[in-house]
């Protein structure tokens, strides 16, 4: 509920394509669009780039939260993609890396049992897991970071039967930690994903380390540049109000002297 008198933003989630009106070139059209799927949380400052087969793919963000004398922001590092042929929202979901020792475990208790195959149902599916993280500032504040992690597998499509279970899916490697304005760019069906910033109390912590992600496999995220968030250095910012009241008080000290300077030569005189 929002108070009188009281200045809050607003978080927008709709979605619109502009387009030629009735085909032509020189007037253009907004139309609401209403996709499918599994959307994107309300956020800002998430990062978008063109995939394979007409995707659109979104990485990041930040969600705040406002309230009458303090602002939040909670930050993520999922994924999400767009199809825009299907008008339809996909959340990117890790495979994770497979396990051979295992797919030879599973062979060999296939054949044992002459070869039949069990589909899998969705009974044993499992749902993202939330990874909670603590971070301590240098001045002692602790700031939680939500981390979500996807279940294996992708969303709204049956696994294969070449394809590892949640059980047997092996941990995949850390990606990018949560962040808003990354930059993201698509080569050869590899994603990249560089900087961005995020916020630790009090701090505004800019981060420059790369990390890509095979999109044709989607197993595993792969750090090209790393960075460790606590060896930079902090520069505290120098109060405007202090600065003005120290160039008010030079001028002022200046004019003193004048003054001084000219009743000493009228006296001379």
């Amino acid at each position: 509920r929002v108070k009188k008198d009281v200045d809050r933003g607003t978080r927008h989630s709709d979605m619109f394509l502009l387009k030629p009106e009735d085909g032509r070139e020189d007037k253009w059209v907004w139309t609401r669009m209403n996709p499918s799927g599994v959307k994107p949380t309300p956020r800002s400052g998430f990062s978008a780039a063109m995939a394979l087969n007409h995707q659109t793919l979104f990485f990041g963000g930040v969600c705040d939260e406002e309230e009458e004398e303090s602002l939040a922001g909670e930050f993520f590092n999922d994924l999400y993609f767009y199809d825009a042929t299907r008008n339809r929202w996909f959340e990117g979901q890790l495979k994770g890396p497979k396990s051979e020792k295992k797919k030879r475990r599973r062979g060999r208790k296939e054949e044992s049992e002459g070869g039949s195959k069990l589909a899998c149902g969705g009974a044993g599916t499992q749902g993202p897991v939330q990874v909670v993280k603590e971070v301590v500032a240098e001045d002692g504040t602790v700031v939680t970071i939500k981390q979500v992690l996807a279940a294996p597998g992708s969303a709204g499509q049956p696994r294969s039967e070449d394809e590892d279970s949640p059980e047997e899916a092996g941990s995949s490697a850390p990606g990018p930690c949560p962040r808003s304005n990354a930059m993201l760019a698509v080569k050869h069906g590899v994603l990249y994903v560089y900087g961005g910033m995020f916020e630790a109390g009090d701090r505004q912590v800019t981060l420059s380390d790369l990390h890509c992600l095979d999109l044709h496999r989607m197993e595993a995220w792969k750090a090209l540049v790393e960075m460790d968030p606590e060896t930079q250095e902090w520069l505290e910012e120098t109060d405007s109000e202090e600065d003005s009241e120290e160039v008010e008080g030079a001028e002022g000290g200046d004019e003193d002297e004048d003054e001084d300077s000219r009743e000493e030569s009228g006296a001379e005189d």
